[in-house]
């Protein structure tokens, strides 16, 4: 998720899954349009889908590959339109134009087989 500042009230993000299995490289991943108005918190669950999903994944150049059970890189590569036409959700990102973002990322990781959460966390 990102924000034009990190004292903002609005956030918007890409959310994305995906199923691993250490043995078996995925390749596919789902992806959500995400927003709050709240600062983002993992733990608190505090964001939602928008009505409009922007982000488009670029499964050619995303990856995992999983050295153990729960040792795991992941590279998504993502783009969204400049003009997404969600004024209300989305913050709108100007071509041409260099702009800062606070930036804030999330892992959520559950084990298939039983549901039960192994690792989360937030980077700061």
């Amino acid at each position: 998720m990102f924000a034009s500042d990190s004292d903002s009230g609005k956030y918007d993000g890409l959310q994305v899954h995906t199923r691993v299995n250490h043995n078996q490289q995925s390749q596919r991943f789902k992806h959500s349009d995400i927003s709050t108005d709240e600062k983002p918190d993992i733990f608190a669950h505090n964001s939602s889908e928008d009505s409009q999903n922007d982000w488009i994944i670029k499964s050619d150049e995303s990856s995992v590959v999983c050295e153990d059970v729960g040792r795991c890189e992941f590279s998504v590569a993502f783009m969204r339109n400049f003009n997404t036409y969600d004024d209300e959700q989305d913050i709108v990102i100007v071509e041409g134009v260099e702009n800062d973002y606070a930036l804030r990322g999330f892992y959520y990781a559950t084990d298939v087989q039983s549901g039960h959460v192994t690792h989360i966390g937030q980077s700061s």
